[in-house]
């Protein structure tokens, strides 16, 4: 039996939905991915921002520590 061509289009538009639809799905996972991507790297970098500003606050406590020893020492002198 010969289709007519009305239903051809149609099933051909129906096919071509169907490949546009997948391609939507496909490019949204992608762009999940890199966004999921890009806040991995921001939680990454504002950990090693977080651990430099402690090593800061350490050796800043330190000096201080030092500091009173000295002028503790003086103060004896």
């Amino acid at each position: 039996m010969m289709k007519s061509k009305g239903k051809e289009t149609a099933e051909a538009m129906k096919e071509k939905g169907k490949h546009e639809a997948e391609d939507a799905k496909s490019k949204k996972a992608e762009m999940h991915a890199e966004m999921k991507a890009r806040k991995k790297k921001r939680m990454e970098e504002a950990e090693e921002h977080a651990h430099n500003i402690k090593e800061k606050a350490d050796d800043m406590k330190e000096k201080a520590g030092e500091q009173a020893e000295e002028s503790m020492s003086d103060a004896k002198e």
